[in-house]
């Protein structure tokens, strides 16, 4: 799915913990707020994971390209080298779960609508623990009940000082004009018989991208996400079977 241009309490399974410390929006007028307007989400931003054995979880984040930046208690957040606070966050727990996706949105409007127009919405909580901060509000799908989590006022980071950064060698002189190769020197970066070469690691991880999900009643899961968000299909694959003929 692409974005168009642009219950209280815990959720079970949350991955951010109990909302204890519930917020109220800034002093501004949502009571003529207009109810069939979608939630705007802006991107992806990250993902929580319950792990029995989180060590072994954390062992593979890091040879996958993701840095540790912050501990909590049985949390353990991660991060990529761009500007996002963190991408992951492993939680020590009982059995392995998914804790949800959290995604950014556009304005503190968008987690006031959420609440007016989910059921299980939560109220707006602060993230205090969690790094970058901001609002988010909390709430269960309503279909397979993993939970899903929306965010505003995150404070971005510096981009990582130890991403691993190539120079290019000179382009030829007839593209040095051209806008998209303005990235490149239009000189040499070595002299010739010089060559780079990759240092053995991990592959540095810039963000989170996107995610994928396994659900058990595909049209009611269509229908939830692209009438209350900003979302619509890049690209459908519908079986002969669909029980949904408007996704034919």
């Amino acid at each position: 799915m692409v974005t168009e241009e642009s219950t209280n309490g815990r959720t079970n399974g949350g991955g951010v913990g109990d909302i204890a410390h519930a917020v109220e929006p800034a002093a501004q007028d949502f009571s003529f707020m207009d109810l069939a307007a979608k939630i705007t989400i802006v991107r992806m931003g990250h993902v929580y994971y319950k792990h029995k054995d989180v060590e072994r979880a954390q062992k593979f984040l890091e040879a996958f390209g993701l840095t540790e930046t912050k501990r909590a208690e049985n949390k353990f957040y991660y991060r990529g080298y761009g500007t996002e606070p963190f991408v992951y966050c492993a939680e020590k727990a009982d059995e392995d779960a998914f804790g949800g996706v959290g995604v950014i949105v556009e304005s503190i409007k968008d987690l006031v609508l959420a609440r007016k127009i989910i059921p299980t919405a939560s109220q707006i909580y602060e993230l205090k623990d969690t790094p970058g901060g901001g609002q988010c509000v909390t709430f269960t799908d309503p279909v397979d009940g993993f939970p899903f989590h929306l965010v505003y006022g995150q404070t971005p980071i510096a981009p990582s000082a130890d991403y691993p950064f190539l120079e290019f060698n000179f382009v030829g002189r007839n593209l040095k004009n051209v806008e998209r190769f303005n990235v490149f020197p239009n000189v040499k970066q070595r002299h010739a018989g010089q060559y780079q070469r990759f240092q053995k690691g991990p592959a540095p991880v810039h963000k989170l991208g996107h995610f994928g999900i396994c659900v058990t009643n595909f049209e009611q899961q269509y229908k939830f996400y692209t009438t209350k968000f900003n979302l619509k299909p890049s690209d459908v694959s519908i079986g002969a079977d669909s029980r949904d003929p408007s996704l034919q």
